[in-house]
This record gives C-alpha cells, sequence and structure tokens, in this order.
C-alpha cells in the first residue's frame, strides 16, 4: 500500500488534473475487481476457505485500504490542484 501511494503522490506532481484522475479512477476499479475475485476466490477455494477469519480479514483489509487510497486521492487532488493554481493566480496579480 506505501507503494501504491507512492505511485498517485508521483502522479499528482506529474500529471494534470485530468490525467491524474482517470489513474486515480482506473486504479480503484483494479481494487474493487481485486476484491471481487478476492471474494470469489475465499468462496470457492477449499484450501483457501479452511485458512480462517484472520487471513481473510487481512485480504479484505489490504483491498479496502487500496480503495481508501485511491478515493483520498480523488477528492483531495481537486482542493490540491485549484489550489496550487490560485496561489499562482494570486502572485501573477501581486506582479502588476
Amino acid at each position: 500500500l506505501m507503494a501504491l501511494m507512492v505511485v498517485l503522490l508521483i502522479v499528482r506532481k506529474l500529471l494534470d488534473f485530468k490525467t491524474a484522475r482517470i489513474t486515480y479512477l482506473l486504479a480503484l476499479a483494479v481494487a474493487l475487481v481485486g476484491l471481487y475475485f478476492t471474494y470469489r476466490d475465499f468462496r470457492d477455494s477449499l484450501s483457501h476457505r479452511l485458512l480462517g477469519e484472520r487471513f481473510h480479514l487481512g485480504a479484505y483489509l489490504f483491498w479496502l485500504g487500496w480503495i481508501s487510497i485511491n478515493l483520498f486521492f480523488l477528492f483531495d487532488w481537486k482542493q490540491t490542484y485549484l489550489k496550487r493554481n490560485f496561489t499562482s493566480d494570486i502572485s501573477a496579480l501581486k506582479k502588476h
């Protein structure tokens, strides 16, 4: 999850708003698909079903953590982007 956060921070710094938002949505879709397949695997595979509740909880927490990181970047990045543009606009006005 830390690697995902670093990647999303790099995306935030290097890409424009629209491209970064698409990247965040794709990462969110990957997380939702991963959560679904994890659930299906735990239901269908006998060996994974026998591993126990704590193993399942850890896997679900991983995917929920991935989803929460993506949601944070989806909703926080717009504020950061607007704040960055607002600051540059104010500094440009002060020069005149």
